[in-house]
């Protein structure tokens, strides 16, 4: 008899300062029995202190990918991923970058930051649905 696969439970760092987009994000991620751990953060600061294990985030895990608005308080999310793909120990964690400015496009497409996954937040639940199936069933999938 074969022995079973035991695949881990993802942990997936959601930095968001929108309790709104937060929630629905969560929501839509239980919807489809996401199997992982989301942990959110408000700000870009909490953000580098949960992923260099500082202060009150001493005990967290770290993050198998990272769901990242870059319009943040305290400090941007560019500012977040350039430390993030500057770090030895943090650069390779997939970050998918999630933004409701559209101007970040076409720096987004242009790579310059590093992103793994760029998405501009949706303007409706359907759009929001597409954005979290991707998400969580193709790119989620990529990482176990």
């Amino acid at each position: 008899m074969a022995a079973a696969v035991l695949k881990r439970e993802l942990e997936i760092l959601l930095v968001e300062d929108n309790a709104a987009d937060a929630k629905l994000l969560t929501m839509l991620l239980d919807e489809l029995h996401f199997a992982g751990h989301l942990h959110r953060v408000v700000d870009g600061v909490e953000a580098m202190d949960y992923l260099l294990q500082r202060g009150d985030y001493s005990h967290t895990p770290r993050p198998d990918a990272i769901i990242l608005d870059l319009n943040l308080p305290r400090k941007n999310g560019r500012e977040v991923l350039k430390e993030v793909r500057s770090h030895p120990d943090l650069k390779y964690i997939p970050v998918f970058i999630v933004t409701s400015a559209s101007r970040d496009d076409d720096l987004m497409k242009e790579d310059k930051l590093g992103s793994t996954y760029f998405f501009t937040k949706p303007k409706d639940l359907g759009g929001y649905e597409n954005m979290v199936r991707t998400l969580a069933t193709v790119e989620f999938a990529l990482l176990r």
